[in-house]
């Protein structure tokens, strides 16, 4: 097989997987037109290696049509006030923009990467790290983020948060309002806002929203359908402007050691990981955990994860799109694991388990 042929599946699979579950209309149509037209695929090739290639193609593609809105193509994206559904002409139409402005869409497929900061994800940030924060004995939380693109999600504490309709939480105070449904029971006490005592974030490339290029990056990564997705983006982007974010370029492998060094006694490290790890080799993958369980060895911490965590269980392939929250426990070289919320990948709704238990981390 091809590697043509094998992209050309990867767009399908794609289609199948993401675009419709997630809600994008749009991108589920192009994805094959993609999967079928050798040029848009050699295109898509352009992405760095490990980068989901249907993400970063159509990312690019609403970046540079941002800078040209005029253009024909922007009347099928909501973004840029377009009202017209996919039909017989979108393909030629898409492959026609790439080809006028191959250039730049191939610079930015050289240069970026797939760093979506889906602030809704908060939603099930809090109870995930409420948890946590309260099985460590409610000792204030250094929370490290892995691959936290921006850091919006590190700010979860400065967000409020309506359940359900009607169960709130959070910042009553905050210009960053997240609803989410919420299917089967769910408590106040479920939603303690822990204390954070420290937030640092590892990406191999973090953007900073106070940068015009780089706030530009995270609003194309929205998809077009989801305005309410561009308008928390947009909310949570003024709080971080004034934040106070340690966002440190490199590996996380390599620098969270010396991370959790630093963090001073009566303060609990707690890593978290959303949607990043798939990303990772896997050979990388294992040195994640190996180093996860060494490090464990000096201190105890938690780790919470979202998606594809590795050796915590891959539960993103549900049918409906929908995964799980895991929290891991490490301490002494041995961990344990407990479900705890089964969502929807954006955070859209959520389904607490207050059923579930503590067990080991398969070998």
């Amino acid at each position: 097989m091809s590697d043509l042929n094998a992209l050309s599946q990867y767009f399908s699979g794609f289609w199948k997987n993401e675009a419709i579950g997630a809600g994008s209309p749009l991108y589920a149509v192009l994805c094959d037109v993609v999967a079928a037209s050798p040029s848009l695929l050699r295109l898509a090739s352009e992405s760095k290696v490990g980068q989901p290639a249907p993400n970063m193609l159509f990312a690019a593609v609403h970046a540079v049509l941002a800078d040209h809105p005029g253009d024909p193509l922007a009347e099928y994206y909501l973004t840029f006030g377009g009202m017209r559904s996919p039909d017989e002409q979108l393909g030629a139409c898409f492959e026609g923009f790439c080809q006028r402005w191959s250039q730049p869409l191939t610079e930015i497929l050289h240069i970026r990467l797939v760093q979506t900061n889906e602030v809704r994800r908060c939603s099930f940030l809090l109870p995930a790290l409420s948890f946590a924060w309260r099985e460590g004995g409610r000792q204030p939380l250094a929370l490290i983020e892995v691959g936290p693109s921006a850091g919006l999600n590190l700010l979860f504490d400065q967000y409020r948060y309506l359940y359900g309709g009607e169960l709130a939480a959070g910042n009553p105070a905050s210009s960053v309002e997240i609803d989410v449904d919420v299917r089967g029971p769910l408590s106040a006490s479920d939603l303690e806002v822990p204390l954070v005592a420290s937030r640092m974030g590892i990406d191999l490339n973090p953007l900073d929203v106070r940068d015009q290029k780089d706030a530009a990056w995270l609003a194309a990564l929205t998809w077009p359908e989801h305005e309410d997705r561009r308008q928390l983006l947009k909310s949570a982007t003024e709080v971080a402007k004034t934040a106070n974010l340690d966002l440190v370029p490199g590996d996380a492998v390599t620098l969270l050691p010396p991370a959790l060094a630093e963090v001073p006694p009566g303060v609990m490290p707690c890593i978290v990981a959303t949607f990043v790890l798939h990303q990772l080799p896997p050979a990388r993958r294992l040195d994640f955990r190996r180093m996860l369980e060494e490090q464990s060895r000096s201190r105890p911490f938690f780790f919470v994860a979202a998606g594809y965590t590795d050796f915590l269980g891959w539960d993103g392939g549900q049918e409906d799109g929908s995964t799980f929250v895991k929290v891991a426990r490490l301490e002494g070289g041995a961990a344990a694991v407990r479900t705890l919320i089964h969502c929807h990948p954006h955070g859209r709704w959520l389904r607490y388990l207050d059923d579930t238990t503590w067990e080991p981390i398969p070998g």
